[in-house]
């Protein structure tokens, strides 16, 4: 994406239609781009943060930490139980900074 875009650009994400919005993005055509579309641009435009959405975020980790940490020792596979557990420390780091 280059550095300089016409003015307006990036649009508000309210502004995008549904199909831009779950792409996180459009392209733009500026002057001198070809039928081909070569010279276009993608805009990325960042989705606003849901209330609460880190905490999920979390809470998913968790899952999946405790998730591996007993598969890791059903398959008795300890380099996925070691990361389970590392897995786990940055859940509870999630959760901390969604707390507060």
């Amino acid at each position: 994406m280059t550095d300089t875009l016409p003015e307006g650009h990036p649009l508000a994400w309210e502004d995008l239609v549904p199909y831009e919005q779950q792409q996180g993005g459009y392209w733009l055509y500026p002057t001198g781009c070809d039928v081909y579309g070569n010279g276009k641009i993608w805009v990325r435009v960042p989705r606003p943060e849901r209330p609460g959405e880190l905490a999920g975020f979390a809470n998913q980790m968790h899952a999946l930490a405790q998730e591996m940490k007993t598969r890791g020792l059903d398959t008795r596979n300890r380099a996925m139980a070691d990361l389970g557990a590392e897995l786990e420390g940055l859940a509870v780091r999630a959760k901390d900074a969604a707390a507060g």
